[in-house]
């Protein structure tokens, strides 16, 4: 029964929701012959009864590419707010949900760092991010025109943090449209580190 289900919403294509029913079955199955109101769990041992996902890779730009990029990001007629947050998140390979919901509580410039806390990290683990002399520099300017008190980068009212696509959309309205996203400029940093062994 369970498992025809779940093969029910992968035939509709939802291959993804299929997979989190399956997940979450098997935990509410496990559960319940734990505390002793079931003997059988019929969701354990499905893994890879389903079609896996394609994984879709996000559009990066290279190595080469990136310095134009930056340069053409300067010259943008887009919201300052959404340009420092963008340089910011390209030079410290966070996720954009990082930057946009970053304090100056988490910042200290005088160390370079940004401590950012387990409750805000996808692993819930916190962790610090080592500031460069330019991310340094993109903080500095932030506290200028916004003030060194709450968000770093504040969306449009100055209270609330940017919206979640935000940036995405400067990307668009830059011409990068299929050329770029802003979670491919942390992987293609990510796999540079990798392939340079940094």
């Amino acid at each position: 029964m369970v498992l025809e289900i779940a093969k029910n919403i992968e035939k509709r294509g939802a291959l993804e929701i299929a997979r989190q029913l399956l997940q979450r079955m098997n935990a509410v199955f496990g559960y319940a012959v734990q505390t002793g109101r079931a003997t059988y769990n019929p969701a354990a041992d499905m893994q890879g009864v389903l079609k896996s996902r394609k994984v879709v890779h996000r559009a990066a730009l290279s190595g080469d590419e990136l310095p134009e990029f930056m340069q053409t990001l300067m010259r943008a007629d887009i919201d300052t707010a959404t340009k420092l947050a963008l340089q910011f998140t390209i030079l410290t390979a966070a996720r954009s949900g990082e930057t946009r919901g970053a304090t100056w509580a988490e910042i200290n410039l005088d160390a370079a760092l940004w401590r950012i806390p387990g409750a805000r990290m996808k692993m819930d683990s916190p962790h610090t991010v080592p500031l460069s002399r330019q991310a340094v520099a993109i903080l500095e300017r932030a506290g200028r025109l916004y003030g060194r008190e709450g968000l770093t980068f504040p969306g449009r009212d100055g209270v609330k943090p940017l919206s979640e696509n935000t940036m995405l959309y400067a990307l668009y309205r830059m011409g990068y449209h299929s050329k770029a996203t802003v979670h491919g400029f942390r992987a293609g940093l990510l796999h540079y580190g990798e392939r340079e062994r940094l």
